[in-house]
């Protein structure tokens, strides 16, 4: 998942470059790219610390960032006014983000997860809008946190309401139901820093962790409620 959304990923940040817009702009596009690469993985069932090392973070930067990305590459031609076939053609090799911009956006829409920036490159590999469309379309978006709150007291081994501590390894409190289920749950609900914690106090007897015992991921970690 993760090389194949980098491949993307990678046509929007040199579609930025492309039009001038800055280094600003790319750090953003990288920034929710990674935003959108975690939401498609654990809508999949698939774990968010896969994301974060150099299966995904290292390269979703290298290839939005490195000019030998063919990728990156086209995004620039694009962005600059060339037409696909021309940007192609002077490329001279595969263009993986042409097919793979498809399927990423069959699986998001299989499994209900909104990608923006996906559905925008999509939208311009196609020829059904401009980049500059495109660009409109993303700063039109309404303005909201990056993430939920809850999300990473739920990283960290924190239960959302109805839901167990996640983390492998952690005694045997493994997720009763589908990690997509529970991260739905997370992301459907805005709770306060309290009610988070309120949650996972009723959710206690539910984790096979004893107190002070810790549950981590490699980049979070809380001591068991």
């Amino acid at each position: 998942l993760g090389g194949a959304m980098k491949n993307v990923l990678a046509v929007a940040t040199g579609v930025a470059d492309g039009m001038g817009l800055g280094l600003n702009a790319r750090a953003g596009l990288i920034t929710r790219g990674l935003n959108e690469m975690l939401r498609l993985n654990i809508g999949i069932g698939g774990q968010p610390e896969t994301l974060m090392g150099l299966a995904g973070l290292g390269d979703l930067v290298l290839t939005c960032t490195g000019d030998l990305s063919r990728n990156r590459r086209l995004g620039l031609a694009l962005g600059r006014g060339q037409s696909i076939a021309d940007a192609v053609r002077e490329i001279g090799q595969v263009v993986e983000s042409i097919q793979t911009a498809d399927e990423v956006m069959r699986q998001a829409e299989a499994h209900g997860v909104e990608l923006p920036i996906a559905s925008n490159v999509r939208d311009v590999l196609h020829g059904d809008i401009t980049p500059a469309e495109g660009l409109k379309r993303l700063m039109a978006r309404e303005q909201k946190a990056e993430y939920p709150q809850a999300l990473f007291a739920w990283i960290a081994g924190i239960a959302p309401a109805n839901g167990r501590v996640w983390e492998p390894g952690c005694g045997s409190g493994q997720a009763s139901r589908g990690l997509a289920e529970v991260f739905d749950e997370v992301f459907a609900t805005d709770r306060s820093a309290s009610q988070i914690a309120q949650a996972a106090r009723i959710q206690k007897a539910r984790f096979a962790v004893e107190p002070g015992e810790r549950c981590s991921l490699p980049y979070a970690s809380v001591d068991a409620v």
